[in-house]
């Protein structure tokens, strides 16, 4: 992917129907958005339920957790039972995790699983196995206090990237309020919004790459502290 950034830069210095445009917020048409990837909130909640297993129920809140702008949207609501599992799809994102979660159980409640593609959506994280040595990232338990708990992951599991996380559930719990915080490009407050945007009316394929190698940079900052 990040090769597609340097392609589209050598294609852009080759191409004369081609502008870098400086934003601006005047009202004019951009048809260039369409194409931006990156998010416009760095609290990012849930897109869809990508799948349901077991004896679980999906609700739909009348509000959820409040954007960087102070505007709220629907939430989804998991009631779970023991056994059950339910993946949810973030678009592509990368950070930390916040959630509200409801039990009367003091044991181990439920545990979070996270995949960047479909074929590795499971109870366990993606990157298990991938090292025949390293085979500790697994899934992350969580235990919660019984009654109604807000839970933050720990900084020390942060996520560099993921689309999906699968929820299981090992005692009966409610949990909502589910949200993203997004850890990459750390420094915009919207990451959609940037100095200068490209656009080659005459070249599809060459803003879909222009794009695609933005959002790819974007995604390889990381905040301080987080790397090897």
């Amino acid at each position: 992917m990040a090769s597609l950034l340097r392609w589209a830069i050598l294609a852009l210095a080759l191409t004369p129907s081609t502008a870098l445009l400086a934003a601006r917020d005047d009202g004019t048409a951009k048809p260039w958005e369409q194409y931006i990837q990156s998010p416009t909130s760095r609290t990012i909640s849930p897109k869809s339920i990508y799948a349901i297993k077991g004896d679980a129920l999906v609700t739909l809140s009348s509000a959820g957790e409040g954007d960087d702008d102070g505007a709220t949207e629907p939430s989804y609501i998991l009631t779970m039972n023991p056994g059950a599992q339910i993946t949810l799809d973030f678009g592509y994102v990368g950070g930390l995790l916040s959630l509200k979660a409801d039990t009367k159980a003091t044991t181990q409640q439920f545990s979070l699983a996270f995949a960047e593609s479909p074929a590795f959506v499971r109870a366990i994280s993606d990157d298990t196995g991938a090292v025949h040595t390293q085979d500790y990232d697994k899934q992350l338990n969580v235990t919660v206090a019984a009654g109604t708990t807000a839970y933050e992951m720990p900084t020390e599991r942060f996520r560099g990237g993921f689309k999906y996380v699968t929820i299981v559930a090992y005692e009966a719990v409610t949990i909502s309020d589910i949200v993203c915080h997004l850890g990459y490009s750390p420094s915009q407050q919207d990451p959609s919004k940037y100095d200068g945007y490209f656009w080659a009316p005459q070249d599809d394929t060459l803003v879909r790459a222009w794009y695609a190698g933005v959002f790819t940079a974007q995604t390889n900052i990381g905040p301080p502290f987080t790397g090897p």
